[in-house]
């Protein structure tokens, strides 16, 4: 197979080895898969995204699947690898990559973002990117993260150094015996295999006047030995046993070695190119710079690889024997300090990034954004947290859930969140009110026997299968963000829905909250009001449902004069900045990485929202 791209006047061939064939984030594009064989619909994996190959030529017994012009990179800049998957899933075959130049608003928008969440943690860096390992023959391994690989290099030579005694003192060995000549002295005695050797050594033979230490006598002269040879019983070290720990310990070396070497890989200037970016240098050069952590790690390991290799190499062995992984022998099998190191030998060996050889560099490890959407979204997360906590409001409780579950909004089926992702439910509290935050939570059709507080879609039919069916089925909603603001003193709860949207401002206000239809065929794509607005309720034991006090989305950039006149039908004197806020709130707000710290929008946007809902809380109690 070959897979081309047609952009502008120009065709590109994707390869699966450097150079990569450069294409243009902003600019539309075509895919032409050239095959000798019918293919059944074939797609195109691109990360998250899928792209259906449709229309069919054939031309010299060759077919020829196209996919329709569209900007299928928009936002998703930085390395890509593309694959190819039959109809049914069962066949994922590596097509190659290619380099997404960025727009220089994207990498202006995305340095912004990325300054920002690094003020808040540095850790959620890991969050941003995709980490992928290209093999010599363009080959992907899976995604792995070179953090993991770093932590569980440390933590087994660590255990190594720790236990260091027990394998001096208790080592596999072999007995085995040495042959050695010496000079011969009238107190050695002389066994057959001794005596064989002088025979074979005729030279070491002298007449000898006295009788001390004479070793033979011939035709009545006695004769004595220079020197001769003794066999010696020691402990061999130098076996498969140990030589297995020493190839590990160089293979560290030279996998640490390599990740200081890498930055060298990519260009470290920006290339400019027809008004676009090579953001590939820039991503490398500022996550290096970030995770000044992992280069404190990458120097503890060297230091400690090194005490490492001078104690097997004075105790045991300098033998290395290039990719031999460690089995468990008889001899092993003894100890259970070798037992322990050799499993952790060995998923060290079968961790994705490690199978690379030790001779290829880390320099292939190349960096792309996840996209720019979900960069997005953790900058309004880590942006709505910090303008609650401006307001008083500290984080009481953090966890990772399930939403896959009913009830909706449920805080009880609880995960083990997953390496360097983020937390998907935050309780932040003061002496008044309780705010939970709710990351794409999901939200099921009616169903009987609804809890109080249950959000559920009014806009498809009633359905009893059960929550994941339904989510498989895609008969749910996933909003961004659900906000839920709780009096300590009443009963009283407002629920708002808060969407990001890494989009323009006009965009946003005619494009997502509107629904409109796909095609004059084809069925109405609902927009964010009919989906939240009208389209969920709240459910209530012991009164009538409502809809949900609020629908936000928000804009990265865009004209600020606009959004004080009429959104969605609503004038401005009624929304949230109006004289007369009223409930349900439709707005669009502005949450931009390049806002002033003194006039944040986002920041003025909780103030308000706060503000209002406490009041009507209270006005609501008092009546």
């Amino acid at each position: 197979m070959e897979l081309r791209i047609y952009q502008d006047d120009s065709m590109y061939v994707v390869h699966g080895t450097a150079p990569y064939s450069e294409i243009y984030e902003t600019k539309s594009l075509r895919f032409e898969l050239a095959s000798s064989d019918l293919l059944n619909s074939p797609l195109l994996l691109i990360a998250d995204m899928k792209v259906e190959l449709s229309e069919v030529r054939v031309e010299s017994d060759c077919y020829f699947y196209s996919s329709k012009i569209s900007n299928y990179f928009i936002n998703n800049v930085g390395v890509a690898i593309i694959e190819y998957e039959d109809n049914d899933g069962s066949d994922i075959l590596s097509l190659g990559t290619v380099n997404v130049l960025s727009s220089k608003i994207t990498t202006s928008r995305l340095r912004a973002m990325l300054e920002y969440i690094c003020l808040v943690d540095v850790q959620l860096l890991h969050c941003c990117f995709s980490k992928t390992f290209l093999g010599s023959d363009g080959g992907k391994f899976e995604y792995t993260d070179l953090l993991h690989k770093l932590i569980s290099t440390e933590k087994t030579i660590n255990f190594l150094w720790d236990n260091r005694h027990k394998f001096k003192n208790q080592p596999c060995k072999r007995v085995k015996t040495i042959e050695r000549v010496k000079k011969y002295t009238s107190k050695d005695l002389i066994d057959d295999r001794g005596y064989s050797w002088l025979l074979s050594h005729l030279d070491e033979l002298e007449v000898t006047s006295g009788s001390d230490g004479v070793v033979l006598n011939r035709y009545g002269k006695n004769l004595s030995a220079r020197h001769i040879s003794t066999a010696t019983v020691v402990d061999d070290k130098d076996i498969f046993e140990n030589q297995v720990i020493y190839t590990f310990l160089v293979a560290v070396k030279s996998f640490v070695g390599s990740i200081s070497d890498q930055q060298s890989y990519f260009r470290s200037d920006l290339s400019i190119k027809s008004g676009h970016v090579d953001i590939v240098p820039f991503i490398q050069n500022f996550v290096s710079d970030k995770f000044s952590f992992r280069n404190k790690l990458v120097a503890r390991i060297n230091s400690l690889v090194d005490n490492c290799i001078n104690f097997i190499n004075t105790n045991f062995t300098r033998t290395y024997i290039p990719n031999v992984r460690p089995r468990v022998t008889q001899y092993a099998a003894r100890h259970n300090h070798y037992v322990s190191l050799y499993k952790m030998i060995n998923d060290w060996w079968n961790i994705d990034a490690s199978s690379i050889s030790e001779y290829e560099s880390v320099e292939q490890l190349l960096f792309s954004i996840k996209s720019m959407d979900k960069i997005y979204e953790l900058f309004v997360l880590l942006k709505l947290l910090n303008a609650f906590h401006k307001n008083s409001l500290r984080i009481k409780e953090v966890k990772y859930l399930d939403f896959s579950h009913f009830p909706s909004l449920s805080t009880e089926n609880e995960l083990d969140k997953k390496s360097f992702d983020t937390f998907n439910f935050y309780n932040l509290e003061n002496d008044v009110v309780a705010v939970n935050i709710y990351l794409e939570p999901v939200i099921f059709p009616f169903r009987k026997n609804l809890e109080e507080g249950e959000l559920f879609i009014i806009d498809k039919p009633s359905d009893s299968r059960s929550a994941d069916k339904l989510t498989r089925a895609k008969k749910v909603r996933t909003p961004d963000y659900v906000i839920e603001i709780m009096s300590k003193r009443t009963s009283a709860r407002m629920i708002y829905v808060l969407d990001a949207k890494y989009s323009k401002f006009e965009t946003v206000l005619y494009e997502r909250l509107p629904s409109k239809p796909i095609s004059k065929h084809k069925k109405v794509s609902p927009g964010l009001v009919d989906k939240y607005l009208y389209g969920i309720r709240v459910n209530h034991l012991n009164s009538a449902p409502d809809m949900v006090d609020g629908v936000f989305a928000t804009y990265i950039a865009g004209n600020p004069d606009i959004r004080r006149k009429v959104v969605h039908g609503v004038s401005e004197e009624f929304g949230l900045w109006g004289d007369f806020p009223m409930r349900p709130f439709i707005d669009l707000i502005e949450f931009a990485p390049v806002e002033s710290s003194e006039d944040e929008m986002s920041q003025d946007f909780i103030n308000k929202l706060f503000s209002f809902t406490v009041a009507e809380m209270n006005r609501v109690s008092i009546s």
